[in-house]
């Protein structure tokens, strides 16, 4: 724990990503955002070090809108990554596939938690059904991650 002012900064990975905040990694298409935050969350729900970094174990949940379930398998296994109690993938495969960050059943999960949970969005674009290019459309999906943040979550969006 840090602190910054008055306020107590409880890192999730040291340095890198604080509870209770949104995050957003961005680069090129292509260059491995999905690898990188699913490695993250996996060493997350294990409380391994991340690239050096100690990191707070917690649950860890991917909700992925982009990639078939053959990529996640594909990845997972590249990285030695298996699913356990604390360390949970929402797909399209699924029936209902994955749900908005602040689905009631997202918000009862995190409130069920004592340690509060890291989420991965993958990929905002997928989950957001308005146009990118519209400012106020967009301004508003991101008050979406904004209620799992405040009950002390800490989001890793994915464009």
């Amino acid at each position: 724990m840090e602190a910054f002012g008055d306020a107590a900064i409880h890192w999730v990975v040291v340095g890198v990503f604080a509870e209770e905040t949104i995050h957003v990694v961005t680069s090129n298409p292509g260059d491995g955002k999905s690898t990188l935050a699913a490695e993250i969350a996996y060493r997350v729900s294990r409380g391994e070090p991340f690239a050096g970094r100690a990191t707070s174990k917690r649950p860890a949940l991917i909700l992925n809108q982009k990639n078939p379930r053959t990529g996640i398998v594909a990845v997972f296994f590249r990285l030695g990554i298996q699913e356990h109690a604390d360390f949970h993938v929402c797909g399209p495969w699924q029936r209902e596939g994955p749900p908005p960050p602040d689905a009631g059943l997202i918000l009862s999960w995190i409130l069920k938690r004592d340690l509060k949970p890291f989420i991965v969005i993958d990929s905002v674009v997928a989950f957001n059904p308005a146009s990118e290019n519209d400012a106020t459309e967009t301004r508003a999906f991101f008050h979406r991650p904004r209620k799992p943040a405040g009950m002390r979550a800490t989001l890793v969006l994915l464009p």
